[in-house]
């Protein structure tokens, strides 16, 4: 760390003696809010004009925030070669979680159950654990997962109405492996039965929640799928009922990637759209979805991503045959579908991907209800959520060998332009959207335009953003 301030204190005088000439066309220093962590850019992003089909541009098209005067400086990519600094990161981030149930890594709300915020980051250290070799970080998981878990196995808070609650039980095969201890197979067993009783749709998908009844979101898949694959290949591939038809719990969840496939998959633009109404064309709608369609109207970068990373783990553990290679063919589809939209300059993706680097000017805010510019930036939670499920599936040769580059040199830019020090040395992954959804019916700002995705809060350090970042930086030493 006093290497970094010393690197710090010396970036900040050659930019008073310059008078900070010239950002872009050289200096690796800009400034941040570090609360927000948002990129203060030199060049205006209000200023920016481009077409939909425009990919241009870079360095300037980070999130702009102003609720803190504090600096950040930001490390240029040449300093982050060794792992100390991502390394010194991801330690930062367990030990400013004094309290297990409110986590640094969670910035919604203190959810004090079990939720897939802590899912995807306890995901992360356990994989972290078996890369490093190092067993602090499962150590701290089993810590942290004991808080949670009583001895009859229940789950504090599981929500058997969410599919959001399924994420964390994903860890369950590993805390049990690690530990033996019994509540932790009773936990998986009892996520297992609220599954076989879940609420579905008329086609037999999944509802995201009971709050959002007859309603598929993209997110759902990894919410539920890989944990569902694990069980049904490990323990026991049950046969289930979906909606009056019998068939095994591996052939449901190929069924259900078919339903999303063919109802939210958009052919023009080759993306996937958010959010699916299967009551759309019924006086049960909700307000959100297509008449013609029942689909949400724009596209977020991390529901896709949620989508493909969730394929990317069932494919691990799916056996081979005809529906691995279904499943295989809607990777390699999405994947190819969202790196059309990858920024030219940065590698990185943007919140409405296929917009580009674009600003609606005077549009209205439906979060703040008022009239603002509203601009698309480059997301960190969905970049490293795409650098993960690019290395890991190419080192599983589930796509082309050449996307293990493509991956890497996502994670390098995302540790060039949005990981950051602070002059007190803390460290802060910027730039993540904090939350994003649709409905329900009392919050119709959540709409599914573009103006909400460009709208919702951004920020640092949450695990949406640094469980996908540590994922993909377990991949990065597994080509070592």
């Amino acid at each position: 760390m006093k290497k970094i301030l010393a690197f710090v204190v010396f970036l900040v005088t050659i930019i008073s003696i310059t008078a900070c000439n010239d950002l872009e066309s050289g200096s690796s220093v800009k400034t941040t809010e570090s609360t927000t962590g948002s990129l203060e850019s030199s060049s205006s992003f209000s200023s920016i004009s481009s077409s939909s089909s425009s990919k241009s541009s870079s360095k300037s098209s980070s999130k702009s925030s102003s609720s803190s005067s504090s600096s950040s400086v930001y490390i240029p990519t040449t300093y982050l070669e060794g792992t100390e600094l991502i390394d010194e990161y991801i330690n930062q981030m367990i030990e400013k979680t004094t309290d297990y149930m409110a986590p640094f890594w969670n910035k919604e709300s203190p959810k004090r159950k079990w939720n897939y915020i802590d899912g995807v980051m306890l995901t992360s250290l356990i994989e972290l654990s078996k890369t490093s070799f190092d067993s602090k970080y499962m150590d701290f998981v089993c810590d942290y997962v004991s808080a949670y878990v009583y001895e009859d196995g229940y789950l504090k808070g599981y929500a058997a109405n969410e599919l959001d609650s399924i994420c964390e039980s994903k860890i369950l095969f590993d805390v049990y492996e690690e530990t033996k201890e019994e509540k932790y197979r009773i936990g998986i067993e009892n996520t297992i039965a609220s599954i076989k009783k879940y609420w579905r749709t008329d086609e037999g998908s999944f509802w995201h929640k009971t709050t959002y009844e007859n309603q598929v979101w993209l997110d759902g898949a990894y919410m539920a799928f890989p944990f569902y694959t694990r069980y049904a290949v490990e323990i026991e591939n049950e046969v289930v009922d979906v909606n009056g038809t019998k068939m095994t719990m591996l052939e449901d969840i190929v069924n259900q990637y078919r339903i999303i496939r063919e109802k939210m998959y958009n052919e023009t633009t080759k993306l996937y759209h958010h959010g699916y109404d299967s009551k759309y064309n019924t006086a049960d709608k909700i307000f959100w979805s297509s008449p013609q369609t029942g689909c949400s109207a724009s596209f977020w970068l991390r529901s896709m991503c949620w989508y493909i990373m969730s394929l990317v783990d069932v494919l691990e553990y799916y056996p081979a045959g005809e529906d691995f290679d279904y499943l295989n063919s809607l990777l390699v589809e999405a994947i190819e579908g969202l790196m059309q939209y990858q920024d030219i300059d940065t590698k990185l993706f943007y919140q409405v991907p296929n917009l580009g680097n674009v600003t609606l000017y005077n549009e209205f805010d439906p979060i703040n209800q008022v009239n603002r510019d509203l601009s698309n930036y480059l997301e960190t939670s969905g970049s490293s959520m795409m650098a993960f499920a690019l290395m890991k599936a190419s080192r599983l040769g589930l796509i082309d060998e050449d996307y293990l580059m493509e991956g890497k040199n996502i994670f390098d830019s995302i540790c060039d332009l949005k990981l950051s020090s602070t002059i007190s040395g803390d460290l802060n992954l910027v730039d993540i959207c904090i939350t994003a959804g649709l409905g329900p019916e009392n919050q119709v700002s959540r709409n599914g335009s573009t103006q909400y995705y460009l709208a919702e809060t951004v920020g640092a350090n949450d695990a949406k953003g640094v469980g996908p970042f540590i994922l993909a930086y377990t991949e990065i030493k597994k080509m070592k």
